[in-house]
């Protein structure tokens, strides 16, 4: 038993989850991990950060049962968890958590820890542009748990946060761009955070601003007839004096 630990310890479990998820161990697929429930509970505790106990899980995943089938569920799911990823995972009768002390990866942790600077201090390009890189798209982007309203609010409201952390991320890269005139960089920055959301005004003046330095002065134009168009369409809207007057 302690040959089998320490052969498994070895391995570095990848959790990726902002975009579909994707979980790998030393790079390989984790093909065995196929119970939707045995991933969600996997990415739950690892980007929640802390211990839960086992009523509280069970309701999260299955609260639409009774507790005991909910409760009888859940040792299923953990059983097939702990014959995976034993290393990863801190189990007792009463509770569940990750093992932050094991080898592994997680995007979205890493992403908070790139776009993290104590305030009033300078931006640095490089993180952004590391976390940005990191965003593949949505968390938990197309999963979806049937029956676990619990778990659909919860990851509603880390799809929420993590999409504004990525805005505000790729706002701040854009305006170092254009205060280093590294304009081709600033329009391709600006150009993903408007297709994260179309309808800000914000990013299409930016890329309007980043069009014209660069000499595209017709291209500024049609940017601005572009949000016009998507504003009217979208929000009944005009631009603002302030993109008007850009």
């Amino acid at each position: 038993c302690r040959v089998w630990v320490n052969r498994h310890m070895t391995k570095v479990l990848n959790l990726s989850v902002m975009g579909p998820i994707h979980i790998s161990q030393d790079a390989l697929p984790l093909h065995e991990l196929v119970s939707v429930k045995a991933q969600a509970l996997l990415c739950y505790l690892a980007v929640a950060a802390r211990p839960y106990s086992r009523q509280a899980l069970a309701g999260l995943l299955w609260g639409d049962l009774p507790e005991a089938d909910a409760r009888r569920n859940l040792r299923g799911v953990v059983l097939k968890l702990r014959q995976d990823l034993a290393p990863h995972l801190l189990i007792s009768h009463h509770s569940l958590a990750f093992n932050r002390d094991s080898a592994y990866t997680l995007d979205v942790e890493t992403f908070r820890a790139l776009l993290a600077r104590p305030a009033g201090s300078r931006p640095q390009p490089e993180k952004l542009r590391q976390a940005v890189a990191l965003y593949r798209g949505d968390f938990l982007e197309d999963f979806y748990l049937r029956q676990a309203p619990a778990f659909e609010e919860w990851v509603m409201q880390q799809r929420a946060e993590l999409r504004q952390l990525m805005l505000e991320a790729l706002q701040t890269l854009t305006a170092v761009c254009l205060q280093t005139a590294a304009y081709e960089e600033g329009i391709a920055t600006t150009h993903l955070h408007l297709n994260l959301e179309p309808t800000d005004e914000a990013a299409h003046r930016q890329l309007m601003r980043l069009l014209a330095l660069s000499g595209q002065r017709s291209a500024a134009l049609n940017q601005f007839d572009r949000c016009r168009g998507l504003l009217q369409a979208d929000l009944g809207i005009e631009p603002a004096a302030e993109t008007i007057f850009l």
